[in-house]
This record gives C-alpha cells, sequence and structure tokens, in this order.
C-alpha cells in the first residue's frame, strides 16, 4: 500500500463521477473507488442500519466469498447488537466521520466481541461515514485496514474528514431514493430484529439482578471494570462483586464463557417472546 498526496484534480474528476451516477446501479463502486484513491484501504462494507431491523448489507468490496459468511450471516445472527457503532447509532450520535475508537467502550479490544468475532474478520483499524437517512435509518460506509497495512496517518485521517460533506451528501442522495443494492431478501425480516434486539434487553433478567443485568451489558459490549463503576456510579471493588455474582448465577467462569453464552441463547428465542432467552435455552439441557 502506497501513501500518495491529496490530488485535488483526480478528487473532483472522482466526485463529478459520482455525481454522474447518482440513481445508478454502479454508483456504490464508484464511491468506493474514489474513497480508495483518496486514501487507501484493504475492505470496504457499506451496511444500512434501520431501528429494529438486523443491519442490512448494501455493498463491499475487499471482502473474499469465503469471509461473507463471518462478515454478513453470523453478525445477523446476533453478533451486531454488541457492535459498537449499532450501539452508537441507537443513541443517536451524530452522523460524521469516526474512527472506530471514539464510538467503542475503553476494553472494546479486550472484549469477546472483539476477540471471537471482530479480530477475525481480519480487520485491525477502522474508520466509518455514518450516514443519517431518515429519522429511522442510517447508513454506515466502513474503510478497513488489514495487518499488513500501516494503521492510519493523521493526514490521511484528516483527508478522509475533510471530504465528509461530500459523502455524506452523495450517499444519502442516492441511498435516499430508494437504491439499496443489496441482498436484502436474503437478509432476517423485521420481526427477527425485534426479536433479537428484546432477547438482548432481556437477557439474564430471569436469574440475575437489575445491577448484575446493568453490569452485563456493559461487559458484553467491552467495557472495563473501571468504566463500569463509573458508568453505574459505584466502587470497582462492588463491581467486582456483583460479577463474582452473576457468574455464579449463570454457572460460568469468566467472561469467554459470557459471551459465549449470550449468542447461544439467541437461538433458543421464540417469536414475540418477551422472556429472558435464558429461559428457554436452559431448558434445552
Amino acid at each position: 500500500m502506497t501513501r500518495e498526496c491529496f490530488n485535488f484534480q483526480r478528487w473532483n474528476e472522482a466526485v463529478g463521477q459520482m455525481i454522474a451516477h447518482l440513481d445508478n446501479v454502479i454508483f456504490p463502486r464508484i464511491l468506493a473507488k474514489a474513497l480508495c484513491d483518496l486514501v487507501p484501504f484493504d475492505k470496504l462494507l457499506i451496511s444500512k442500519i434501520e431501528k429494529k431491523k438486523v443491519p442490512a448489507h448494501v455493498y463491499d468490496s475487499g471482502i473474499a466469498p469465503e469471509e461473507h459468511e463471518l462478515h454478513f450471516e453470523s453478525y445477523c445472527s446476533g453478533a451486531y447488537l454488541l457492535d459498537p457503532v449499532y450501539q452508537s447509532v441507537l443513541r443517536g450520535v451524530d452522523p460524521g466521520f469516526y474512527h472506530l475508537k471514539e464510538l467503542s467502550p475503553d476494553n472494546f479490544a479486550q472484549s469477546e466481541y472483539y476477540l471471537a468475532y471482530y479480530k477475525a474478520t481480519g480487520i485491525v483499524e477502522d474508520v466509518l461515514y455514518l450516514v443519517t437517512l431518515d429519522e429511522d435509518t442510517s447508513l454506515w460506509i466502513e474503510l478497513g485496514r488489514g495487518s499488513n497495512s500501516p494503521p492510519y496517518s493523521e493526514q490521511e485521517k484528516n483527508r478522509l474528514h475533510m471530504v465528509d460533506p461530500i459523502v455524506q451528501n452523495v450517499a444519502k442522495r442516492h441511498w435516499c431514493a430508494g437504491n439499496i443494492e443489496s441482498t436484502e431478501a436474503s437478509v432476517p425480516s423485521f420481526d427477527l430484529g425485534q426479536q433479537l434486539l428484546v432477547a438482548y434487553e432481556n437477557f439474564g433478567k430471569s436469574i440475575l439482578t437489575k445491577r448484575e443485568i446493568e453490569l452485563t451489558h456493559l461487559m458484553l459490549k467491552g467495557y472495563s471494570i473501571k468504566s463500569a463503576a463509573g458508568k453505574m456510579n459505584i466502587s470497582s471493588d462492588t463491581i467486582k462483586m456483583h460479577r463474582k455474582n452473576l457468574y455464579g448465577k449463570l454457572k460460568i467462569s469468566g467472561h469467554p464463557e459470557l459471551f459465549s453464552l449470550f449468542i447461544s441463547s439467541l437461538s433458543s428465542i421464540t417469536q414475540q417472546s418477551d422472556k429472558d432467552p435464558l429461559t428457554n435455552f436452559f431448558r434445552s439441557f
């Protein structure tokens, strides 16, 4: 991967191409090429996030066919609920250009979501654009680099940030017109998205106290003991006590088992159920 100085003329030509192909099926490819010419990256992934729905794959570049199951099927089966980008959209973060670290908890790189899912994608550094399409719908344009590529330099991040208004406007203009070139026919339905969200919110409620549930959610998202203590306004020692208690009640011995239990329990959810997914999961043994 080579680093090149910003070529103003080439970028202007790329912008012209994007404008000329708005509402055209090849627009995502032209957008991807324009961004890669501006700042090189290894993988690009565009996803649509709607409230109470499973994220939809819109477009990708640089992702091998054998990686699709991890990036799309496994992600949409429930892992996305712990994705800091998805969580940020639910919180109503402003549209714009971000480094993933800006949206992630302090302990994200040690979280089981990172170790069991994100790390397996081969992406070691992410920057992204969040685009608001309407009140309930956002677009996520992820630019990832792998282990064989250098980290994004400040100059590169500034360059990507500089063109954010252009990316926001062309993406919004194109996809607000309904041009979602995804395989949405294979994307899980609205009902499943709602069920998974309810399952996430109810995870552990039949066994744990409200404080233990709150801590469980923070741990699953990747918060450290110190930051969880700050979020819950209690001491780190109290956090450790709650953690020990919830581990005992869930019959697990550590954080990796908590993540595995959460993902496994999602397979036991029933339609329109507001029960703890662990109820049916433990009953199946």
